[in-house]
């Protein structure tokens, strides 16, 4: 059943069965998913591990369990499976971007993305310990 606001405790549904990447897979992501868990001195239930997203999303839909999924996936739209954000604040997972400079310069599709991320780093949408080339 759907919270009437849309949001979820992870208290309230820590004891439903969880659908993760497999460590071996996908380590840091996994730890950061079971840490969040544990900060709160619970224990996730694994039911299911998936490599990549769409197949988290299709076992929910499934009604195999419950995942915690990237805010991004919320597009990802399944029969049968609701996005709901967390009461609490949800972990974060860090994510670069890299580039590499060439002797021609960066593409220009490059240069777009690389534009369009250092806007939201300046705009504090994402933090930012450093940006450049390597």
């Amino acid at each position: 059943m759907v919270p009437e606001d849309g949001k979820v405790s992870l208290r309230d549904a820590a004891h439903e069965p969880l659908i993760i990447f497999p460590r071996r897979s996908a380590p840091v992501f996994y730890d950061i998913i079971t840490g969040y868990y544990a900060r709160d001195g619970l224990s996730p239930v694994i039911a299911q591990e998936a490599i990549q997203m769409q197949t988290i999303v299709s076992l929910v839909s499934a009604g195999m369990g419950v995942a915690l999924v990237p805010a991004s996936l919320c597009n990802l739209r399944r029969t049968g499976v609701s996005y709901l954000a967390l009461r609490e604040a949800g972990p974060q997972i860090e994510t670069g971007l890299l580039w590499r400079e060439g002797a021609a310069g960066v593409a220009p599709a490059l240069r777009s993305l690389i534009d369009i991320a250092s806007g939201l780093a300046a705009a504090g949408s994402v933090v930012s310990d450093t940006a450049g080339p390597l």
